[in-house]
């Protein structure tokens, strides 16, 4: 097994200070290679380091265009809630991939922004894949809705009960 790929391993082991290190040593000797710096970044947002998970993907992304840094870096953008940056990433993915993940992300990024067609996004991603939107709409539940003071405890009830009656 080479190094990138046991530093991947160890990111999906959530070992991720182990798994920064082999990709920064890895780093050393390429330093033009897209894929490290996204696997870098994915690290750093792990490690809640944003600042240099967004400079390794504005790497990423300056070696390549590709849909999944554009996704990342809404991802990191939405976790600093810099929505209007998220849904730009966001929208840029979306138009490269047509991928059910992001247009759930551009749809909930996008309502919190209140546009018009974030809804649409939201039925795109779940004619696509109705499982995993189903999954990704009850873990956005649970990390944000369930822990807001402004809903109601039966408002949060009513939510998590059509969200779990989804066919």
């Amino acid at each position: 097994m080479g190094t990138v790929d046991r530093a991947v391993s160890l990111l999906e082991k959530k070992k991720y200070k182990e798994s920064a290190l082999l990709l920064d040593k890895e780093l050393k000797k390429r330093n033009n290679d897209r894929r490290l710096w996204y696997l870098r970044s994915l690290v750093s947002l792990n490690l809640n380091n944003f600042e240099y998970a967004l400079e390794c993907i504005n790497t990423a992304l300056m070696l390549k265009k590709d849909a999944r840094f554009y996704k990342l870096r809404g991802l990191i953008y939405l976790q600093n809630y810099l929505f209007e940056d998220a849904v730009e990433n966001f929208k840029i993915s979306f138009e490269m991939s047509k991928d059910s993940e992001t247009a759930f992300y551009l749809s909930i990024t996008g309502m919190f922004l209140s546009i018009p067609d974030a809804g649409n996004y939201l039925s795109y991603a779940y004619k696509k894949d109705k499982e995993k939107t189903k999954k990704m709409l009850l873990s956005f539940y649970r990390n944000f809705m369930s822990r807001t003071p402004d809903l109601s405890e039966n408002e949060k009830k009513a939510l998590l009960n059509n969200i779990k009656r989804l066919k």
